[in-house]
C-alpha cells in the first residue's frame, strides 16, 4: 500500500482516427496517472495495452465512429484496477483499490448545446443508474466535457459547497442542469474552486478563437473535495483539438490486487552461454549438496529458484519493443506546433501558420505510416527470397492483423454481466470445474492391475531423451520455468532430473509444481463476455515432460 498523488485529467481530443493522433496523445499525457478521453470516434469496446506501454479502456458506438469515451491508465496502476464498466459511447467507469475507500473515475462526453434536451437528460439519467450502483462512502469523480457554462454568479454564495469562486463565464441553461445535477448528487466542480489566470481556466476555443469558455470539468463528491488540489488547465499540451487539457491532482492511497502471474520471455536462454555456465555451476552446487532427507518437491524447489535467479542476473530475457513508425522529422514538427500554439495565436497569420502546420503533420503522419508498412513488405520479400517461411509468416501476420481488443467482463450462469475482477476469476474458476468434471459411470472403471513387483530403475537415457524432446518457444507452467533453461543444462541437468524422476518413481510423491495447470481461456468466435464462447489451454510444468517412463504412467497409478 502507497501513498499516491494522483495526477488525473481529462482531455476532449476530437477524435483518434487520423494516422499518429493516438501517439501525440500519447506522448502529451505521459506525466499523468489517470486520463480520461472524449469523442475518441473508436468504435466497440474493451481495453489494450498501447504502444506506450499503457493501459487504454474505452467505449464507443458498435455502429458508427461517433462519441466515444475511453480512460487511459499507466501501467504502474495496474494491479490496483478492480473493475472497469463500458457503460456507452459517453459513459466508461474504472474503479481502483484504493484506502481508506475505493477510488471511482467516471469519463463523460455529454452532447453539445445543438443537441436536443431529451438527449442531454438521457444522459444524466444513465450517469445517475450508474451512480446508484456505487457506495455514497467511496471516492468517485465524474470528468470530461459536459458542455455547460457553470460561469460564477454573485447570487452564488448558497452554491458554496458545489461551486467556487474562480468559475468562467455567464452561466447558461446547460450550466443550470449541471449545478442541479451536482446538488441532487453531492458533487463540487473543483477546476471553480482555485484561483487561476483566466487561460488556466478556460478549457474551450471557438471556431477562430473568439471565445474562450469552461465547458470541461472535474467534479469530486464534496465529502472528498479537500483531498483534491489545484485543478487547472495546461494550454501548452497540443493535439489539435478546440479543447485544452484539464487536469488536478488526488492524495489518496491506493492498494494492489493480487496480480495475475507474468512471465518474461526466455527463449534466448537456450544459446546463451553466459547463462548455461552459470546455470551448470548453481545445478552442480545442488547435485553436490543434496541431503538424504530431501525429496522431489524441495530438489526441484531449489533447481528452481537456481534457474529463475541465474536467468534474471544473466539479463538474458528478450524484450519485445513495438517499433515506432513516426520519423524524427515529424516529431520535431509536432514540437514546433507546440511552440507556435504556446504563444496564444492572437495574430491572424499565427492561426494561418498553424493550420498550415497541422495540415503538413497530418500528411507527414500518413507518410510515415506507409513508409512503415513498405519496409515490413520489403523485409517480406526478402524472407521469401531466403526461404525463411517462419519470418515471412510473422511479417504477413503484423501486416494482415485486425485489431482485437481484449474485454474481462463475463457473464455468469444466470446471465448477469460480472465486471469484478474477484468475481470474474471464481466464475471462471467454476466455469473450468465444470467443463473438467468427470461425468462417466464410476462402475465402467478400469481395474487396477495387482502386480506387486520391484520395478527396475528409470535409465538416465530415458530422461535426457524426453528433455531433448520438448519444445521451444512454448509458455511456461505454474513454476515459470521454460523448456530453453532445462536444455541449457545438458548433461549436469540430467543427472540433477534423473534424480527427481528417480525419487517420484520410488516415493510416488510428485513435486507441487508439476502438478498444477494453469488454464487460460483463448477466444473463438461469437460475443466476448460468454464462457462458451471461449477454449481453454492448460499450461503445465515444462519439467514434469522430463518425466520418461511415459509407457509406465499407468503401472505408476495402480501402484499409488
Amino acid at each position: 500500500m502507497i501513498w499516491k498523488s494522483l495526477k488525473i485529467a481529462t482531455w476532449n481530443v476530437r477524435g483518434l482516427l487520423e494516422a499518429g493522433k493516438f501517439a501525440i496523445v500519447e506522448k502529451e499525457i505521459s506525466s499523468h496517472s489517470i486520463v480520461g478521453l472524449a469523442e475518441t470516434h473508436w468504435k466497440g469496446s474493451g481495453h489494450f495495452i498501447s504502444r506506450n506501454n499503457n493501459i487504454v479502456f474505452y467505449s464507443g458506438n458498435e455502429d458508427t465512429s461517433r462519441n466515444g469515451v475511453a480512460i487511459v491508465v499507466n501501467r504502474t496502476l495496474e494491479y490496483s484496477i478492480t473493475e472497469y464498466r463500458a457503460i456507452n459511447d459517453r459513459i466508461i467507469l474504472i474503479r481502483f483499490n484504493a484506502r481508506p475507500v475505493k477510488l471511482n473515475i467516471v469519463q463523460v462526453y455529454f452532447p453539445t448545446s445543438e443537441a436536443p434536451d431529451d438527449e442531454v437528460e438521457e444522459c444524466y439519467a444513465q450517469l445517475e443508474q450508474l451512480l446508484e450502483t456505487l457506495p455514497n462512502r467511496e471516492i468517485t469523480m465524474l470528468i470530461g466535457d459536459y458542455n455547460a457554462k457553470v460561469g460564477r454568479e454573485p447570487a452564488d454564495e448558497h452554491l458554496n459547497k458545489i461551486i467556487g469562486k474562480y468559475g468562467l463565464g455567464k452561466r447558461n441553461v446547460r450550466g443550470e442542469r449541471l449545478l442541479q445535477f451536482c446538488t441532487e448528487n453531492n458533487f463540487f466542480i473543483t477546476n471553480t474552486g482555485y484561483e487561476h489566470h483566466p487561460r488556466r481556466l478556460y478549457t474551450w476555443t471557438s471556431p477562430g478563437g473568439l471565445h474562450k469558455n469552461q465547458i470541461d470539468y472535474i467534479l469530486v463528491k464534496s465529502r472528498w473535495r479537500t483531498s483534491v488540489r489545484n485543478t487547472r488547465t495546461y494550454p501548452g499540451k497540443d493535439c489539435h483539438s478546440d479543447h485544452q487539457f484539464l487536469a488536478g491532482e488526488l492524495r489518496i492511497k491506493l492498494s494492489r490486487s493480487q496480480p495475475n502471474k507474468t512471465f518474461r520471455n526466455w527463449s534466448g536462454l537456450k544459446h546463451n552461454e553466459n547463462f548455461r555456465s552459470k546455470a551448470k555451476a548453481e545445478i552442480s552446487k545442488i547435485n553436490s549438496h543434496t541431503q538424504s532427507d530431501d525429496d522431489s518437491n524441495s530438489l526441484w524447489n531449489k533447481t528452481k529458484t537456481a534457474l529463475l535467479k541465474v536467468a534474471s542476473q544473466t539479463e538474458a530475457a528478450v524484450k519485445q519493443k513495438r517499433k515506432a513508425w513516426i520519423a524524427e522529422e515529424t516529431w520535431k514538427k509536432i514540437e514546433s506546433l507546440k511552440q507556435l500554439k504556446a504563444t496564444g495565436l492572437h495574430r491572424h497569420e499565427d492561426r494561418e501558420q498553424y493550420s498550415r502546420l497541422n495540415l503538413d503533420i497530418k500528411h507527414q503522419c500518413r507518410k510515415d505510416k506507409n513508409k512503415y508498412l513498405n519496409d515490413i513488405c520489403a523485409e517480406a520479400e526478402q524472407h521469401s527470397h531466403n526461404n525463411e517461411s517462419k519470418d515471412l509468416f510473422n511479417k504477413i501476420k503484423h501486416i494482415t492483423r485486425t485489431f482485437n481488443s481484449k474485454s474481462w467482463a463475463i457473464r455468469s450462469e444466470a446471465g448477469k454481466l460480472i465486471t469484478d475482477k474477484a468475481e470474474i476469476k471464481e466464475r471462471w474458476k467454476n466455469y473450468c470445474e465444470k467443463l473438467m468434471e468427470d461425468t462417466g459411470n464410476s462402475n465402467n472403471d478400469t481395474e487396477k492391475s495387482t502386480y506387486n513387483g520391484k520395478e527396475p530403475p528409470i535409465l538416465k537415457e530415458e530422461v535426457r531423451t524426453a528433455i531433448t524432446k520438448l519444445k521451444s518457444n512454448k509458455s511456461p507452467g505454474e513454476d515459470g520455468i521454460v523448456a530453453e533453461m532445462l536444455t541449457a543444462l545438458e548433461e549436469t541437468g540430467m543427472e540433477l532430473f534423473h534424480r527427481i524422476c528417480q525419487m517420484i518413481w520410488d516415493t510416488g510423491i510428485w513435486p507441487d509444481d508439476w502438478t498444477k495447470s494453469v488454464y487460460v481461456p483463448i477466444h473463438k468466435k461469437g460475443p466476448k463476455d460468454i464462457c462458451d464462447n471461449y477454449r481453454t489451454i492448460a499450461l503445465i510444468s515444462h519439467a514434469s515432460k522430463s518425466k520418461p517412463a511415459l509407457s509406465r504412467d499407468a503401472e505408476l497409478e495402480s501402484r499409488y
